[in-house]
């Protein structure tokens, strides 16, 4: 397995604990965590992450105008994105794709299982 730098943008600190625990099952992954749509651009102004864990549903701006927002960014046009949700009806994983995202993660989300299915959806 290739060591993978990840940014992971949720406005809840407790899902930061919980895929911050998780994702460090797997020793090859770095975690950097944002806990807001804008202070993910602004990590993401100065580091290029290997893939994104990006809430859909957050205050402010929300997932999908980070995204957005993300792509007119100099060298993060390609930048993988895995979302994660709890709202898993409100958008379905094809719509997910279509907008650019590689995969969804559904919260709550099984930590056992989390590194694993983010190296499956960034083909790592």
């Amino acid at each position: 397995m290739r060591p993978l730098n990840l940014l992971y943008v949720d406005d809840d600190p407790d899902m930061h604990d919980l895929a911050g625990a998780a994702l460090a099952l797997d020793p090859e992954m770095t975690i950097t965590f944002a806990s807001s749509g804008e202070e993910a651009l602004s990590i993401l102004s100065r580091f290029h992450p290997d893939g994104v864990l990006l809430d859909l549903v957050m205050p402010g701006m929300d997932g999908l105008t980070v995204l957005e927002e993300m792509r007119k960014m100099p060298g993060h046009a390609e930048t993988p994105v895995v979302f994660v949700t709890g709202h898993s009806h409100a958008v379905t994983l094809q719509e997910l794709r279509a907008l650019g995202g590689k995969g969804a993660v559904t919260k709550p989300f099984d930590p056992r299982f989390l590194a694993k299915n983010v190296r499956m959806f960034l083909g790592a």
